[in-house]
C-alpha cells in the first residue's frame, strides 16, 4: 500500500499472483462467517433493549 496511486499500482504489479490470491482467499465471505461464527459467545441473563 502506497499513499501514491501509481506507486502502489506499480508495486502491486511486482507481486506473485498465486501469493496474491492465497492470501486473498482467507478473506472470502464463507471464511467471513466463519470468523464471526467462531467469536460468538451466549449472553448470560437479560437481555437489554438498545
Amino acid at each position: 500500500m502506497h499513499e501514491d496511486l501509481d506507486t502502489a499500482i506499480a508495486t502491486a504489479l511486482t507481486r506473485d499472483s498465486v501469493t496474491c490470491a492465497a492470501y486473498a482467499a482467507r478473506y472470502s465471505w464463507p471464511a467471513s462467517a466463519r470468523q464471526f461464527l467462531h467469536a460468538l459467545v451466549p449472553l448470560e441473563g437479560k437481555l437489554m433493549a438498545a
